[in-house]
């Protein structure tokens, strides 16, 4: 029975969140029956606040509490009747629930968070019979998911499991980025335990499980309780005894899981109980003393190490062996046929291959792909498959490789060394209670699905990859793959079956995403093809996975009578290899299918062990070292016509090669050839046990020892660069993103002075980093020698320890080369000052590794050394109680400085969150912010200024759990007179380092020195620098932010907060509301290019797991300036290095004149084609633009100026990507933004998008937002009766009054929109709108008029005042706050929070909340056509008949300055208490314009209307003028 979709049930009366009436389903199915859960496209629910909760209720009779019964009948057609009755008549679920709990600043307290909610919980749901309930903590992301794995109680907490999802290969597809969109989200997942297991018997496939048992623990509305598992190869045939734990399939819902969710982590524990479905416990009681115990056993992630595996190996075994594998090949050989879709590629021309080679150059693989399909034609292949009818045409033949081997091995350990060289594949891992374990390292998806969009690959045929960074070679070996008629063959033959399989189970045409490319992974490449579709609404994942598995690529074509010839011919159980591994949830799924993999079983079980790793770390180093365990390596190929046994044999010893080089021993240390590569590989060695296996390495000559050691080292990652200082800034983004330093290693001489602006960019930002550089011995100093330099404290005092090594000899014994590595990492990770650590290692010729005699003599020591895989010295830090620190012996000032009483005291706190240098400190901080719930001003490079959600200017948001944001203080800021009164704090707290805004930082010191009223001002921060700039700290805490988070809590439990500090924390929040809507309103007056705008845009349209690098100079301040706080990421070419060390899609933002100062980092941007995709988003404006806003722009001449300061780059940057390979876009429009973004996005792969903007425009576009920000914040302090010399009147009034009444009003001439009808009356109603203060009983009166306009107005008079009268109903006793007026546009969105459902309003109803406490003021308009003391007679009528603001329309003369003078008569006539607007009709050129508003500067305008005819010149006329410009587009009055 097919999977039964929301809408469906919806048509037979059964809705979700009810129970279906009885009589709907009674007549078909002779009983009734209710079910509840979200529609799988429905995302399910998260939160990183108070608990959040997503229920999926199902009940079988009766009704459950929260449900209502339909109304209605439907009729059910007999055959769905039935599918019905399956379903419901099928073990059920009573409830599954998700709760989300409040963010943990560590994973220990996560658990501690778990083990409350698990108590809690037995209470709670112990009315339902059955369910699953979801409990689940954010966390900052201390660890990977398998590096935690790796440190939990394995032995005890049995099944364990990994699943890494892989990046797509290809840009993406709308069908295909629909598709992956479930699986797009959550990353890499490890669990432990199971909360419930299903083991299938023999013969018992996965997808008849599926049907049974798994579709009741899955819902919609909670997308991430997912079941985890594999299946068999072939599920028909019974298990061998290897393979025999885990049955025809093993999977599993877990019981504690970590998930990697982009920004965070998501550390969960999972309760399931069903008295009537076997695999779990029965009772809730059960499944929570299960949970409580497992927690119980929660042990920290284990610390990064990448050592090399120190085992023997004791044999090899191939099943079949060589022989029998020719044999057996020559006879299935001879059977198979040419393939019906064969369309074999001609060979390329000489011509045409170099031109093939410059596409891929410049265009990458795409450009290769498109080059390719031309020439051949476009696509071929055979879409309609009779497998019945069709001969055998291939045959995938695998072998097993049995490797004995001796000493310490884990699975874990072994599959993060894959995941090392190869990123992009899917790791899997599966550990059964026996030991046996599965893992693999595969890069072939099965299928993705995500609600009914569904997408495929096809992948066969293989070929080697080129050395690394030869991305020439490996064009030639790809070319050679995609020309080769066999290889075209055996790939034609899968996607051609992958099409036609697809075809079966969708509903409509399946499309070809990707005809033919090459898929790299790691050390082999494949022929690639990607196909989507939409499912049949009866598909569901058991015939999927009945239809796709298994492919051509994993058994032959046709599949029968493939699986018939393995079944006679394959001489052992295959097992779980080639089999799906994956999962599945209410609303999405994703298998691979698991190629590359091995199974570990162990020749003498390990003794029972309670901790560590796959139950190793209880024995010691001589049990481990005794253990024998056997690694089965599992690889198959494609048997097609034209294969030849010795190329596929040789195939396949290249499919297990990565996993088969880990497994050889490392060399022992009396063979070393030389002492110089005893030295470079005791250093790199004993590095990669540290975690520190990064290495960076630029050419040269005297550091070949170190190079070549680490070319041999099995786990080092190895990243190359001709340039010294852009591969230092590439290690300083890896140390930034990870906490780990990466190991940076040049030649001797001008190579290492390089590398200093790296180093001063790691000490100040506290990032590790670690530098060996090569050098000549002492004797060779200051001896003129060539490349020989003092580089003995080169770096100065920027390094936080440096060492200078003496060259190797029998004097000096091997381990102090250890030794200093171990001191090295120890200063480069200190957890209060990390930063840059240099080792100057001095070698004697000879550098290669040739063989010389040397003393073994220097090897005393290292025995037991040699034994482990275990650092020479292990560095550890004692534990400390935190409450100490805040005591009076730790902090004598403390106490008697008034520091707790500062904060309890605190009437207008405000907290200031600085650059936070993890996520630790991150999610640290805004528990600070939680607990004092005071207004939080956050920095960019906070982690919490994107990502948040901006105020309203409704106090409800001020009333919630959350963080009180004011993301926009800096421009609050702008109104120096009125506003820093209005916001000055009495005590400041300053989280973390230094902050980006310096008028932040002046506002700071004008609060802390403002007379008596002066306010405190308290530094929390991990390390002791000083950050005060103003000399004005009065207390400077030195502690990290989780250790004062937990103090605070104990010191000052929260309490509510006062009535002050509340009215406090409101005005900032209505502040920051009237920036952003004077933000958006000024930015949509923009018409070019403006760099306020990229900022402003990506931070809305960055996808959700993606994260922000910002470069230097602008990019950083406009980001901080006008980010939009929407989206929900964390917080040159360190950039690069910083994506890498993320493991995540990053986007950079920089200036043009970076970008070319670090071209040469661009050779590292194509060559990291493994690492995650790197978008850079490029300004180009020509230079330096932030020095035009500097204040002596004015003073110097411009071609100076243009050549000192802004230095125009003169570069085609588009050539210059090109010249590199790297996919390029430009973006001269902002409607185009957008658009390049989401398609530089989807490519998968390093591209650059170029935003050209104009120099010029970048101070005027400041200063004209800024302008607009300005006045609105003046007249938000006057409205809030925050100013100095108005009552203070602040809190939100409330509406008492809103009427209507119909009018007529005289016309001096008939409409024009409405032809024979000359009637000189119009039909209108006039609204009064009465605002009562709820304190003072103080009313204010507004008035307004609907007039729809006969002709242009949809809506008719009678209609607007209808709806008038529904508001008046609905808005009687609402709060409005007094800077509605202020929020340019935003009434409709306030109307939106007060009003449910959404109103819709018509366009003629308008009406404002301002007015005057004395009555109505009435305004005129002066049409200005006679002579000038006739317009001023005019003026003088309409005041004294009561007009207090005159509109003059200008711009009907030839010459402005005759307007001027109108206007300047008009003045002196009627004085200053009248306010005089202007409007132009759009007349003026700027020039003209510009005339008008000079000469007419003495009266003051209040306003000037549609000043320029051209719009685009609007931004250049503000810029230039003090009065306030109008513009009305789309119906909307705009202010500049």
């Amino acid at each position: 029975m097919a999977a039964i979709p929301g809408t469906a049930l919806q048509r037979y009366g059964v809705h979700p969140g009810r129970v279906a009436p009885q009589p709907v389903l009674a007549r078909q199915l002779g009983r009734a029956a209710g079910v509840s859960s979200q529609h799988p496209s429905q995302p399910s629910g998260s939160g990183f606040g108070t608990c959040q909760r997503a229920h999926a209720v199902r009940a079988c009779s009766g009704t459950t509490e929260g449900l209502a019964a339909t109304d209605y009948e439907a009729a059910v057609p007999l055959e769905e009747a039935r599918g019905l009755h399956e379903a419901f008549t099928a073990p059920q679920m009573e409830l599954i629930t998700t709760d989300t709990l409040t963010t943990a600043v560590s994973l220990a307290q996560a658990v501690q968070l778990l083990q409350h909610a698990v108590h809690r919980a037995a209470s709670r749901y112990q009315h339902h019979q059955s369910g699953i309930v979801r409990i689940e903590v954010p966390v900052p992301q201390e660890a990977s998911a398998l590096r935690w794995l790796q440190g939990q109680s394995c032995q005890q907490l049995q099944p364990s499991f990994y699943y890494s999802p892989r990046r797509s290969p290809a840009p993406e597809t709308p069908s295909g980025a629909a598709a992956s969109a479930g699986a797009l989200g959550p990353g890499a997942v490890a669990g432990v335990g199971a909360a419930w297991q299903w083991k299938g018997d023999p013969s018992d496939p996965l997808q008849q499980t599926m049907n049974r048992h798994m579709k009741a623990f899955l819902s919609g509305a909670n997308a991430r309780v997912r079941i985890f598992g594999a299946a068999r190869f072939d599920s028909a045939s019974a298990p061998s005894p290897e393979w025999a734990a885990f049955g025809s399939h093993f999977c599993l819902l877990p019981r504690i899981e970590l998930l990697e969710a982009g920004s965070h982590d998501l550390l969960s524990c999972t309760l399931a109980w069903n008295p009537h479905i076997q695999g779990g416990p029965a009772q809730l009681p059960d499944a929570v003393a299960a949970a409580l115990s497992a927690l119980a056993l929660m042990q920290p992630a284990a610390p990064a190490a990448a050592p090399a595996f120190q085992v023997t190996r004791l044999s090899t075994m191939h099943t079949p062996d060589k022989a029998r594998w020719q044999r057996d090949l020559e006879n299935v050989h001879d059977s198979l046929s040419e393939s019906a879709t064969t369309h074999a590629p001609q060979p390329l021309s000489s011509d045409n291959s170099h031109a093939a080679l410059k596409e891929f150059s410049t265009h990458g693989q795409m450009g290769l792909d498109d080059l390719l399909e031309a020439l051949d034609g476009g696509l071929q292949g055979t879409w309609h498959i009779d497998e019945e009818a069709e001969a055998l045409a291939k045959v995938v033949m695998a072998r097993r490789s049995d490797i004995t081997i001796q000493g310490q091995l884990s699975g874990l350990s072994l599959l993060q060394a894959l995941q090392e060289r190869d990123p992009q594949a899917y790791q899997v891992y599966l550990r059964a209670a026996d030991g046996a374990t599965f893992f693999g390292s595969t890069p072939e998806r099965l299928y993705v699905r995500t609600g009914s969009t569904i997408a495929s690959e096809a992948v066969a045929a293989t070929r080697a990859r080129g050395p690394a960074g030869n991305v020439e070679q490996d064009f030639w070996l790809s070319l050679d793959l995609l020309r080769s008629p066999k290889d075209h063959a055996e790939f034609t033959l899968v996607r051609d079956w992958v099409r036609n399989a697809l075809q079966g189970v969708c509903a409509s045409c399946v499309d070809v995403d990707v005809e033919k490319s090459v898929l790299r992974a790691g050390s082999v490449q494949h022929l690639y093809g990607r196909l989507s579709g939409t499912l049949h609404p009866d598909a569901d994942d058991a015939q999927i996975l009945a239809a796709l598995h298994p492919t051509p690529a994993t058994c032959g074509r046709p599949r029968d009578k493939a699986q018939a010839v393995l079944a006679d011919s394959e001489p052992f159980d295959r097992g779980l290899f080639a089999g799906p591994f994956g999962w599945l949830s209410g609303s999405a799924a994703e298998f691979c299918v698991a190629i590359r993999s091995a199974l570990i079983t162990p020749a003498q079980p390990a003794a029972p062990s309670s901790t560590g790793t796959d139950g190793l770390a209880a024995l010691s180093e001589a049990e481990k070292a005794g253990m024998q365990q056997v690694v089965r390596l599992f690889a198959g190929v494609g048997v097609v016509k034209g294969s030849h046994a010795d190329s596929e044999w040789q195939e396949l010893d290249l499919k297990i090669a990565a996993i088969n080089r880990l497994l050889h021993s490392p060399p022992p240390l009396k063979q070393y050839p030389s002492v110089n590569s005893l030295w470079a590989g005791l250093l790199v060695e004993e590095l990669c046990r540290l975690g520190a296996n990064t290495f960076c390495i630029a050419p040269g000559s005297r550091s070949t020892p170190l190079t070549a050691a680490v070319a041999q080292h099995p786990r080092a990652r190895v990243v190359p660069c001709i340039d010294e200082r852009s591969l230092a800034f590439w290690a300083v983004g890896y140390g930034r993103a990870t906490g780990l330093p990466a190991v940076v290693i040049t030649s001797s001489g001008t190579a290492v002075a390089n590398l200093l602006p790296a180093v001063v960019e790691a000490s100040q930002s506290h990032v590790p980093l670690i530098l060996l550089t090569a050098d000549r011995p002492g004797d060779l100093r200051d001896t003129g020698a060539n490349q020989t330099i003092d580089q003995v404290k080169i770096f100065g005092s920027y390094p936080r320890w440096a060492m200078d090594i003496p060259p190797p000899n029998a004097n000096t014994r091997a381990r102090v080369a250890l030794t200093n590595v171990d001191t090295a990492m120890r200063w480069a990770t200190c957890s209060t000052r990390p930063g840059p650590v240099h080792l100057n290692c001095q070698f004697e010729e000879p550098l290669v590794p040739r063989p010389a005699q040397w003393s073994t003599s220097v090897l005393q020591g290292l025995e037991s050394w040699q034994q482990s895989a275990l650092p020479f010295t292990q560095h550890m830090t004692a534990s400390f109680n935190s409450t100490s620190l805040m005591t009076h012996q730790a902090y004598p000032a403390a106490p008697q400085g008034g520091f707790w009483e500062s904060l309890r005291g605190a009437q207008r706190g405000l907290i200031v969150v600085g650059e936070m240098m993890s996520q630790q400190e991150a999610a640290a901080a805004a528990a600070v912010c939680r607990t004092l719930q005071w207004p939080v001003a956050t920095d960019v490079l906070s982690g919490l200024r994107l990502g948040t959600t901006s105020s309203s200017a409704s106090t409800s948001a001020t009333e919630s759990e959350g963080l009180h944001h004011i993301p926009y203080l800096d421009h609050v800021l702008l109104e120096r007179e009125s506003a820093w009164p209005a916001v000055r704090p009495d005590v400041v707290l300053q989280l973390g380092g230094r902050v980006v805004s310096k008028r932040i930082g002046q506002f700071l010191e004008w609060a802390a020195t403002d007379g008596e009223r002066s306010s405190a001002w308290i530094l929390v921060n991990e390390g002791p620098e000083r950050h005060d700039a103003a000399h004005l700290l009065t207390h400077h805490v030195q502690m990290p932010l989780q250790t004062f988070c937990s103090t605070l809590v104990q010191a000052l439990p929260r309490v509510p907060v006062p009535g002050q500090a509340h009215a406090y924390t409101c005005t900032l929040l209505r502040l920051n509301s009237v920036v952003e809507a004077a933000l958006e309103a000024s930015m949509t007056c923009l018409s070019s290019m403006s760099e306020p705008q990229v900022a402003r845009d990506l931070s809305r349209l960055l996808p959700a797991g993606h994260a922000l690098f910002l470069g230097n100079s602008m990019p950083i301040r406009d980001m901080d300036m006008y980010a939009a706080p929407c989206t929900s990421q964390q917080p040159a070419l360190q950039q690069l290095g910083y994506a890498v060390g993320l493991q995540r899609p990053t986007t950079l933002v920089v200036g043009d004149v970076s970008f070319v100062h670090d071209t040469n980092g661009l050779t590292l941007l194509r060559a990291g084609e493994s690492a995650p995709p790197l978008t850079v988003v490029l300004i180009n404006n020509a230079g330096g633009g932030i020095f035009s806003m500097l204040p002596h722009t004015d003073t110097l001449p411009p071609a100076a100026f243009t050549q000192l300061w802004t230095t125009p780059p003169l570069v085609d940057l588009m050539g210059l990507c090109q010249a590199h390979g790297i996919a390029h876009q430009r973006v001269t429009q902002h409607a185009e933004l957008a658009p390049a973004l989401a398609n530089a996005w989807a490519l998968n792969k390093p591209s650059v998008v170029e935003v050209v903007t104009c120099q010029q425009d970048v101070v005027l576009h400041h200063r004209a937002i800024q302008a607009e920000v300005s006045r609105s914040v003046r007249k938000a302090v006057h409205l809030m009766g925050l100013g100095p010399r108005v009552v203070s009147l602040q809190g939100d009034w409330l509406l008492q009054e809103l009427s209507c009444q119909r009018t007529t009003l005289p016309l001096t001439r008939p409409l024009a929109t409405i032809h024979g009808h000359p009637s000189l009356e119009r039909q209108v109603a006039m609204i009064r709108l009465t605002l009562r203060h709820p304190q003072t009983g103080q009313e204010v009166i507004g008035v307004g008029e609907i007039a729809p306009l006969p002709g242009v107005s949809k809506e008719s008079l009678k209609a607007a005042v209808q709806q008038v009268a529904v508001l008046s109903h609905t808005l009687r006793g609402c709060a409005v706050s007094p800077l509605l007026a202020l929020l340019q546009g935003q009434v409709t969105a306030w109307l939106q929070q007060v009003i449910s459902p959404r109103p819709h309003l018509f366009p003629s109803v308008h009406f404002s909340p301002g007015g005057t406490r004395q009555g109505v003021q009435i305004s005129g308009l002066l049409g200005c056509q006679g002579s000038v003391e006739q317009c001023i007679e005019e003026a003088v009528q309409m005041v004294a008949e009561g007009h207090r603001t005159l509109k003059l329309k200008v711009g009907r003369r030839a010459d402005p300055l005759q307007d001027a003078a109108v206007v300047l008569g008009v003045r002196e006539r009627v004085g200053s208490d009248v306010a005089l607007r202007a409007d132009a009709n759009r007349s003026w050129t700027l020039e003209q314009a510009t005339a008008f508003l000079e000469a007419a500067a003495p009266a003051g305008l209040e306003l000037l209307e549609e000043p320029l005819c051209d719009f685009k010149e609007l931004p250049t006329l503000a810029a230039s003028c003090q009065v306030p410009l109008g513009w009305r587009m789309l119906g909307v009055s705009r202010r500049l």
